[in-house]
């Protein structure tokens, strides 16, 4: 576990040549590919590649009067008809009402941003359950079940989806392509009396063999 640590430590910082992040993705996409529960994940990327991009989602979330982020490590699943990780999202996509917004994932994914998140101190939240704290625009004094909304203090809860669009990109190190890949970032805003979802697709290229930079971030929709 020291060694799988000291990697991930390694992608965080993103100071890995290409031909080591080559031979890395290859091998966590192999355990990735063998690993329980990973029906239909053809197109994730592998394990060095998801945690490099996470890094670079989660470094770029801007700093806000709502409160500071917590982040729930599972990520969305990568479809364009995903919103929120809980039920909240689910009137918007109707193509996909039936299906679970987050994905199945490998052990080593979910390890590598959980490591993500330690290094840079950044709390885990259940996305989920804060998607069941009430729009912001319900009253007050109307009777709705609030106990999922923060008593600490507000705090913006994110889940960041699992990239989506250029599979070169992806899986190709050594070249830097023009194509960006896309990631979907669900930002609830929180405080005792309710919340609100700011959904933005972030546009990340890689900067070069080594390094993945955000290079816009498209507003989506906001949800109450």
């Amino acid at each position: 576990m020291h060694g799988l640590n000291r990697l991930i430590t390694d992608l965080v910082e993103l100071t890995w040549p290409a031909a080591r992040w080559a031979s890395l993705s290859l091998a966590f996409g192999c355990f990735a590919s063998h690993s329980p529960g990973q029906q239909g994940l053809g197109k994730v990327p592998g394990f060095a590649t998801d945690t490099a991009l996470f890094a670079t989602v989660v470094r770029s979330l801007p700093n806000a009067a709502e409160g500071p982020i917590r982040v729930d490590p599972r990520p969305l699943r990568a479809s364009r008809n995903v919103f929120t990780p809980g039920a909240l999202g689910a009137v918007f996509s109707k193509k996909e009402a039936n299906q679970k917004p987050l994905a199945d994932v490998s052990d080593a994914l979910l390890e590598g941003r959980r490591h993500v998140l330690r290094r840079l101190s950044v709390r885990e939240t259940n996305a989920v359950s804060d998607d069941q704290c009430p729009g912001n625009l319900i009253l007050p004094e109307i009777p709705v079940d609030r106990s999922k909304c923060p008593r600490d203090g507000p705090f913006r809860s994110v889940a960041v989806a699992l990239p989506r669009s250029s599979e070169d990109s992806l899986t190709n190190p050594g070249r830097i392509s023009q194509a960006p890949v896309i990631i979907r970032v669900s930002i609830r805003s929180m405080t005792a009396h309710g919340g609100s979802t700011n959904v933005s697709d972030y546009y990340v290229e890689r900067a070069s063999a080594e390094k993945w930079a955000v290079k816009k971030v498209v507003f989506v929709r906001m949800i109450e």
